[in-house]
């Protein structure tokens, strides 16, 4: 199997597990992160989110909604800006994060822990390369148009 045919597997292996995950724990993978990542920077914004998941702030709109209909999550607004809204994670949001089965990151955990430091960071670095990379693609295809 080719480096690509693996990283097309890869990625079908994520959606099928989130898919599993929101059938049977009401959340998907990314959202899980998203709660993750709430967790670690309490009273954050949508705008810091996104960039702590290094993506699109309208990515993270549809996870926000998402969470907050499930009652994970509740927003309201900054004291100081309005505008803002500060996100905070909630008693359900917070057991969802505890589980510890059947999830990405509990594959990811044991994975990692079968791995060398030094090959988790050329992986590390391949994965940074790549997104570079697949970014400039997208660029280029924004740039060109529809082809005939």
């Amino acid at each position: 199997m080719d480096l690509l045919q693996l990283l097309w597997h890869v990625d079908h292996a994520l959606g099928t597990l989130s898919r599993q995950m929101l059938a049977r724990l009401g959340v998907t993978s990314p959202q899980r992160v998203a709660l993750r990542a709430l967790l670690r920077e309490p009273d954050t914004t949508a705008a810091g989110l996104a960039g702590m998941l290094r993506v699109d702030r309208s990515s993270v709109t549809g996870i926000l909604q998402r969470l907050e209909e499930g009652n994970m999550i509740e927003r309201e607004s900054d004291a100081d800006d309005g505008r803002k809204q500060r996100i905070r994670v909630t008693a359900k949001g917070r057991r969802v994060d505890a589980l510890q089965h059947g999830t990405v990151e509990a594959a990811m955990a044991r994975t990692l822990a079968r791995m060398q430091p030094s090959q988790v960071q050329t992986v590390t670095q391949f994965l940074l390369a790549f997104t570079t990379e697949l970014d400039h693609e997208r660029d280029v295809l924004s740039s060109l148009g529809r082809v005939p």
